[in-house]
């Protein structure tokens, strides 16, 4: 029933807000080796642990506003601490970042080619604390700084189009900057749901003054509230995941019909039932 998956999708959404919290007070070390796809909820396991592993093989992206949803997993917090308004750009875009890129742009800590990680397991199983699994990360890793990348070229123009306060001037700063990169992310936005847009920016614009708990308990609310809201979340899951015919109806059609009061309604507190609570008890066990 209707109500049995919103119940589904609210303790799915409990569960991946713990696990973040839980992953980022671990005390023991922990490593993630990111060799592969890392989308969307992926960014639960990660992005909040202190050492996150790339390979060329990597590809992380933050898609749901493709899908009338916003940013979850904790991007609150993390994606607007990405430098020059990266963060912003990926997550209303859902725009897919290679591993190679990841390190030069901070979301992870390593960069490390596929073929060595059998090694890199066995010498991460010998080590038993953080400066241990430091010093042999550092080994096995390449520093991508120096190298040249499509993503140096376009980070001025994601600075200066991304950096502004609200949607709309974001996508007037595009409209203006002409480029082909401009258009194509012009192309982009306007595939993706008016109101996941607005609420994903005001997310990552809040978020960057919380702390990680904050975002995630800011996150929790908003998934509690797209979940019982009549929104666009299940147009865009019909057209993306289930028919695929990729020609969402989202309502409202266009960035500028979307009222104040509508994004601000998915920001309002819940009942304390649908509050997140943390399990501070077991973490300081751990």
């Amino acid at each position: 029933t209707e109500a049995k998956t919103a119940e589904d999708m609210k303790n799915a959404c409990l569960n991946s807000c713990r696990a973040y919290d839980l992953i980022q007070n671990y005390r023991k070390p922990f490593v993630a080796l990111i060799d592969g796809l890392a989308m969307g909820g992926a960014a639960i396991f990660a992005i909040p642990g202190r050492f996150r592993v790339a390979t060329e093989r990597t590809v992380f992206a933050m898609p749901e506003t493709a899908i009338g949803f916003f940013n979850d997993a904790g991007s609150s917090f993390f994606l607007p601490r990405l430098k020059n308004h990266f963060g912003f750009y990926i997550g209303m875009t859902g725009m897919r970042v290679k591993g190679f890129d990841m390190k030069k742009i901070g979301l992870s800590t390593h960069f490390i080619e596929s073929f060595k990680l059998d090694q890199v397991e066995e010498k991460l199983s010998q080590c038993r604390t953080n400066e241990d699994v430091e010093k042999v990360l550092n080994n096995f890793s390449s520093d991508p700084s120096n190298t040249e990348t499509e993503l140096d070229l376009i980070l001025p123009k994601i600075e200066k189009c991304f950096s502004r306060s609200t949607v709309e001037e974001i996508i007037e700063n595009l409209d203006k900057d002409g480029s082909d990169w401009a258009k194509q992310t012009l192309k982009i936005l306007s595939r993706m749901s008016p109101t996941s847009l607005k609420v994903t920016h005001r997310s990552m614009n809040r978020g960057k003054h919380l702390s990680l708990r904050e975002c995630l308990r800011m996150e929790f609310r908003l998934a509690f509230n797209f979940i019982v809201n009549d929104c666009d979340m299940k147009e865009g899951i019909r057209s993306v995941l289930i028919d695929k015919d990729f020609k969402p109806k989202w309502n409202p059609k266009v960035v500028e019909n979307v009222r104040e009061e509508t994004v601000e309604k998915f920001f309002k507190p819940t009942t304390h039932d649908h509050e997140l609570t943390f399990q501070n008890n077991f973490i300081n066990k751990l």
